[in-house]
């Protein structure tokens, strides 16, 4: 006799309607009940709906005075066991994990969910954006479940990848993954890919952990150029969270793009 709707359904096709039949026919419909804790809930299908997008979630990791890197380029492990425990949960919630070149040459990363249980079969997809030729023995072309190489033109990749050719930009990028059903991609590059990201207005969700450990300005930053020259072009967060993980800090929220 009585449905409670925490949300209206955003979808044209169908918003409201299933709230206009049962009213119809008798059955008391209260709507927006906690409405804000769903909409979090449901932020990867809003953010869809509204954009035809995937939902982006980037992660960084950095030393206190906010270095991802060595000098010599080595970052593992900025982070403790927890955070990188925490890492692996994230992936897990994901349907895909995105790096760019320059990454996954250097780091050489896996990007499969380990430390957490995970069945092959629910295994995230992995994505590179690349514009040069990879090496076939990179270990994301090893581990199981979709190995995705994403490209202006194609390139050179082992015969276990799917090539994405034809992607020109990020936001093409992430209209194909949402095509493809992998509604929600953790990004999980360097401060060039983070950058650009950025830039182009495509991060719907930050999470940053903070290590307790200094690099000096010879280490390498976290995050590349944003075009901002002052504070008053500074790129705000909001809805922010701040919790320990180990020794390490994690820091999550939205960034507040300008519309100026």
């Amino acid at each position: 006799g009585r449905v409670v709707v925490g949300m209206v359904d955003p979808d044209p096709r169908v918003s409201g309607e299933g709230i206009r039949y049962l009213r119809e026919h008798g059955v008391g419909v209260e709507a927006g009940l906690m409405e804000p804790e769903v909409r979090s809930l449901n932020r990867v299908y809003i953010h869809h709906k509204k954009t035809g997008r995937s939902f982006l979630h980037l992660k960084m990791a950095s030393t206190l005075d906010g270095r991802s890197a060595a000098p010599d380029g080595t970052s593992r492990w900025i982070t403790g066991e927890e955070s990188r425990k925490r890492v692996h949960r994230m992936r897990k919630d994901s349907h895909a994990v995105l790096i760019g070149a320059g990454t996954a040459l250097a780091d050489n990363p896996s990007l499969t969910v380990r430390h957490v249980e995970c069945q092959d079969d629910m295994q995230p997809a992995r994505i590179v954006v690349t514009d040069v030729p990879l090496p076939g023995d990179l270990a994301l072309f090893r581990g199981p479940g979709r190995t995705i190489v994403a490209c202006d033109e194609t390139v050179e990749a082992p015969d276990c990848a799917e090539v994405w050719s034809g992607v020109g930009s990020l936001a093409e990028l992430l209209d194909r993954t949402a095509t493809e059903g992998l509604g929600r991609v953790l990004c999980e590059g360097g401060k060039s890919l983070a950058a650009c990201l950025i830039r182009q207005g495509l991060v719907d969700r930050l999470s940053i952990f903070t290590a307790p450990m200094l690099l000096g300005e010879r280490g390498m930053p976290l995050i590349g150029e944003l075009g901002v020259e002052s504070m008053d072009g500074a790129l705000g967060i909001t809805d922010v969270s701040v919790e320990q993980t180990g020794t390490d800090t994690l820091t999550e929220g939205t960034i507040v793009y300008r519309t100026d």
